[in-house]
């Protein structure tokens, strides 16, 4: 249960992200990649380093922990573009 919600809190902030990337990046393409490369590897190492049972949920919960905390500055900056762009 409580692996379920890391998994779920972990990709509020990934698909957030990604759908505001399109809408205030010059080049889109590039920024997913900028986000998604580091995401997995962080989140690889959070996995590698969840000696429990890296396989199991234990790891997948720490793979996407990690992913997520690569991607919540990018959605804390793209929120405030967001933001702006409405006149808040």
């Amino acid at each position: 249960m409580l692996e379920t919600l890391i998994v779920l809190m972990a990709l509020l902030p990934f698909i957030w992200a990604h759908y505001l990337v399109r809408r205030h990046t010059r080049y889109p393409m590039t920024t997913h990649a900028l986000l998604i490369g580091p995401g997995l590897f962080f989140g690889g190492v959070c996995a590698f380093y969840a000696r429990i049972d890296p396989a199991g949920s234990d790891g997948l919960a720490a793979f996407f922990a990690g992913f997520g905390a690569v991607h919540l500055p990018g959605a804390v900056v793209l929120s405030i573009k967001h933001a702006r762009a409405r006149g808040h």
